[in-house]
């Protein structure tokens, strides 16, 4: 390019002319034509300065402009053509010139396309590194895999057996195994020793009180008896529709019995019943206890003093708990109004009422003994159910109000050292229960199954017997009559 512009300053200086754009400087003035191309190429020269700063030379706008100044340039050169007689040398010179220009112009625009296909290398340089990496990985997994497979064929074909026959085998001429007989007496030994070992371990390991000599070995306490454990047809567990033959009714029956007689020159109207924690049955104890008292024609009255969790309410289907002792101890019902009738004979319930915020305030309030001392010269027999007495100290406080404590002890269940703490609880208290009734006892596991089917043999005969007598005395009334008539 450089050297094509020095032979055309030759020329033209050879020949006194000038380039094309001073050729048309000259003759402007006098030819519109030439002006107007002329500012019209300086326009598009300088529009297309200002777009390749954000274009590249291939951009369709640059491209158009690129053919507008080609237009522009050729119509001027025309317009000129007309004006002057240009010596074909220069013309030559001059149109080599353009098309080097041209050309420089489409070499600039491939080293910008080749210096921005250079800038993406390094990336694709990386790519390929990683790809050449994990393809070498690949085949070096490969081949190790092949040398553990040419191992393992080496293996498999040098695998010889190394086993030789001894001797042939044969068949025993007597029976040699199973030994029966030695086999059965070994394991008639192993289970026995077997059985009485884990019977001892679980004599051992158990610290509950299940017998009446287990609780005399904790407790010097009077045993009033037993109550077995016995399934009652159900969801109610009170004695009111059991025959009086009945072991459970015959149970309470004997505690009566033998409460009457603890103390014949003081009895014992108004007894209080508790536990040592929740769940061993003194609600449920205390109800059908006083189901027996009423039994035998006593005037029976059931105070449901635990006021945090009473549960006499529930024995009975009509009776409800929205007043009770609550409401007398606080003034606001009557005794009158809140002793409730059950639908044994003889037999009353006050509820505990409403859970009052301070039970402990209203049990070791004065108003609490007054009442009590009134219901025993109201009733024959007043039975008052408390919380357990390890729970809480109410059972203590009502105990020192009554004429005695039983105490409930839940067979199998209530351990030995819960049995000591509430001894060593009532010996604080200078407190001496009248008695102890063990609960939910299990005549079978217990050892006392033979005096159980004894007593209830005993107790069918004799009712068969009633029943046969009675048949009898019924046949002969409808002889007599019969011939009378």
């Amino acid at each position: 390019i450089q050297e094509t512009r020095a032979r055309l300053a030759r020329a033209r200086a050879f020949q006194g002319r000038e380039s094309v754009d001073q050729v048309a400087a000259t003759t402007s003035a006098a030819n519109k034509l030439v002006a107007r191309l002329q500012d019209d190429l300086t326009n598009l020269r300088q529009k297309r300065a200002n777009e390749l700063t954000d274009k590249t030379p291939e951009h369709p706008d640059i491209q158009n402009l690129d053919k507008l100044i080609a237009e522009t340039e050729a119509q001027l050169a025309e317009a000129l053509a007309a004006q002057h007689a240009l010596d074909p040398t220069v013309e030559q010179y001059e149109a080599q010139l353009a098309g080097l220009v041209k050309k420089g112009a489409e070499i600039d625009a491939s080293i910008q396309r080749t210096t921005e296909q250079f800038s993406t290398y390094p990336d694709k340089m990386r790519h390929m590194s990683q790809l050449e990496l994990a393809a070498e990985a690949a085949e070096n997994v490969y081949k190790s895999l092949q040398e553990q497979n040419y191992q393992v064929g080496v293996a498999e074909s040098m695998l010889v057996s190394d086993m030789q026959l001894v001797e042939p085998a044969v068949a025993p001429e007597r029976h040699y195994s199973p030994k029966l007989l030695v086999n059965a007496v070994f394991g008639i030994i192993a289970g026995g020793v077997f059985g009485f070992g884990l019977a001892f371990l679980l004599e051992y390991v158990d610290d509950t009180v299940r017998t009446p000599e287990e609780l005399s070995m904790v407790w010097e306490v009077p045993k009033l008896g037993v109550v077995p454990r016995f399934k009652l047809t159900g969801e109610r567990r009170v004695i009111d529709e059991l025959a009086t033959t009945h072991p459970i009714a015959e149970s309470y029956r004997t505690i009566r019995n033998g409460l009457m007689y603890a103390s014949l020159d003081k009895p014992l109207r108004l007894i209080a019943v508790s536990s040592a924690v929740p769940s061993e049955g003194k609600s449920t104890f205390s109800v059908n206890l006083g189901i027996s008292f009423a039994r035998e024609g006593k005037r029976v009255l059931i105070v449901d003093c635990d006021l945090r969790r009473p549960a006499q309410h529930r024995n009975f289907p009509l009776v409800s708990n929205h007043v009770g002792l609550t409401d007398v101890l606080t003034g606001t019902a009557s005794f009158e109004d809140a002793v409730q009738e059950t639908t044994v004979p003889n037999l009353s319930l006050l509820t505990s009422g409403p859970t009052p915020a301070d039970p402990a305030r209203l049990v070791e309030s004065l108003r609490l003994r007054q009442l009590l001392l009134d219901f025993r010269k109201q009733y024959d027999v007043v039975i008052v159910d408390t919380p357990p007495c390890l729970v809480v100290n109410d059972a203590i406080v009502i105990g020192r109000a009554v004429d005695g404590m039983i105490l409930v002890v839940e067979s199998g269940s209530t351990s030995r050292k819960l049995v000591t703490e509430m001894k060593n609880r009532f010996e604080v208290a200078g407190l001496e229960p009248v008695g102890v009734v063990l609960n939910k006892l299990d005549f079978v596991s217990s050892g006392y199954g033979y005096y159980y089917k004894a007593y209830r043999r005993y107790g069918q005969e004799g009712a068969d017997g009633d029943r046969a007598k009675a048949s009898e005395e019924g046949v002969g009334d409808q002889g007599s009559t019969g011939g009378a008539a």
